[in-house]
């Protein structure tokens, strides 16, 4: 993805920038700070700030990228047992644990962060050893740069996996007194397989990190290049600037509800670890309000999932509200000495039932009818070859009749627009109308508009050739 957005801010630079940059790509291993790269590096940083700014689609994934570079930093933390950046890059994490309720770090991190931001002040002496570097993690392989692990990952690595021998603690659960034998002798048994790779002359041969092993390396590109390729079959986020925030697989616009919390989902998750630090850690005369073990309120960001919610409706206030109309029109006949029979004579609902439904909506009828009376009435008709002749084409009927749909729209143009030339060149027409249906404002089509969209309904977007269609085609014609 970052390779994607930086060809994205390439494509943007003029010729003359193009070549004033290209020596600062080249040579920025041997002069990493140039004038050129640091230029370049600068303009970078700018073209993202603008882009987020006006695009809410280029936004959404610079933030999905800000979240794995501080993962990425917080690996280099661990890799270069870096004790200052390990704990700056928390803090950095905490706001989107809050923000997607994991429910667990929210907890415990802000405490173990604090707890380590005031050891200078509480504890001198271990603040003082673990700024020391390799002091808070192990490194197995002495002749390996970048490879510090943490001190949990190195016991999983030697002791317990020593220790797993075959069936190991699994067959044993149901005995107490055999788990606990089991677990008191665990240090001596890895011990003890020790020695005996000693005795047997078995050691680790030492070798290159196999991160650098040529092909990992190649594996590791294809894999890039594959991750690349889906994303511009699909809609590639960095380059579309509508000005909506859209999902890549599918085109559909993100209602409001999803756009804010999707955009502000790191400010959000900001807000609730500030609160949480203020009422659960604070002493002092910001006193703890809130017990550290009470349940953290869940923020429920929505995303994309819940772009598309049915609306349910009900007819309990609307049956009320047809009892009240119903006993008011009784009482009013019966003061008015309305001879009832003629009251019951019209519909004692606010709506007519044979034009609504009971919740207002218009009765839906079966317009198919009426064409197969018409069809009955016609006699055959004999089409004939005229020069300028024209055909009229129902667009949505002619892709409703379509069965095998292809896999990109780019695929679906081309396969209507090589029908429809077809059809006008086999029939010896010079004209050919293709047209689609409209929908004006106030027309009794909002009403079926309305309808469907009850049932859950959202806007797709159409950006490029590539595009994947639907699988589900004649749901996503019908929305």
């Amino acid at each position: 993805m970052e390779r994607l957005r930086f060809s994205s801010f390439l494509d943007s630079l003029s010729d003359e920038e193009l070549e004033y940059f290209d020596s600062a790509i080249t040579v920025k291993d041997e002069y990493p700070e140039s004038q050129e790269f640091v230029g370049l590096f600068d303009k970078y940083q700018h073209f993202c700030l603008m882009m987020r700014k006006e695009d809410p689609t280029f936004e959404l994934w610079s933030s999905f990228l800000d979240m794995m570079s501080l993962l990425l930093v917080f690996v280099r933390a661990t890799r270069e047992s870096d004790w200052s950046v390990h704990v700056a890059v928390l803090r950095l994490m905490m706001p989107w644990y809050f923000a997607y309720d994991r429910t667990n770090y929210s907890r415990c991190l802000p405490a173990y962060w604090m707890e380590m931001v005031n050891l200078p002040e509480s504890h001198p002496s271990v603040y003082h050893e673990l700024s020391q570097v390799g002091a808070w993690t192990v490194q197995r392989h002495s002749n390996h740069a970048f490879a510090s692990i943490a001190c949990d990952q190195s016991i999983e690595e030697t002791l317990n996996r020593d220790c797993k021998t075959p069936g190991g603690i699994k067959g044993i659960t149901l005995n107490r007194g055999a788990v606990q034998r089991w677990i008191l002798a665990q240090p001596e048994r890895a011990a003890i397989s020790r020695e005996c790779e000693v005795m047997a002359g078995y050691h680790k041969v030492e070798r290159a990190s196999k991160e650098l092993d040529q092909t990992r390396i190649r594996k590791l590109e294809e894999s890039i290049m594959s991750v690349i390729s889906t994303v511009k079959s699909m809609i590639n986020p960095f380059e579309n600037t509508t000005g909506e925030l859209v999902a890549i697989s599918s085109g559909a616009v993100a209602i409001d509800t999803v756009k804010d919390d999707l955009l502000k989902a790191e400010a959000k998750g900001e807000s609730a670890a500030m609160e949480f630090i203020k009422e659960r850690l604070l002493v002092g005369s910001n006193a703890t309000q809130t017990d550290f073990h009470d349940p953290i309120k869940q923020q429920k960001l929505k995303t994309f999932s819940d772009n598309c919610t049915s609306k349910k409706k009900t007819s309990k206030e609307i049956i009320k509200d047809s009892k009240v109309f119903f006993a008011r029109l009784l009482v009013v006949g019966q003061k008015r000495n309305l001879d009832l029979r003629e009251v019951f004579q019209y519909s004692l609902s606010s709506v007519s039932f044979p034009l609504s439904n009971v919740d207002g909506t218009m009765a839906k009828t079966d317009k198919s009818a009426l064409m197969r009376i018409l069809e009955e009435k016609c006699t055959d008709v004999q089409v004939t070859k005229i020069p300028q002749g024209a055909i009229m084409l129902d667009a949505m009927a002619h892709i409703q009749s379509l069965r095998d749909i292809p896999d990109t729209f780019g695929k679906l143009s081309d396969l209507v627009l090589t029908q429809i030339v077809n059809m006008g060149s086999t029939n010896g027409c010079s004209r050919l109308d293709f047209f689609g249906d409209t929908y004006p404002q106030g027309s009794i089509k909002d009403m079926e508009r309305e309808r469907r969209a009850g049932k859950g309904a959202e806007v797709i977007t159409i950006y490029g050739p590539e595009q994947k269609t639907p699988r589900q085609f004649k749901k996503f014609l019908s929305d």
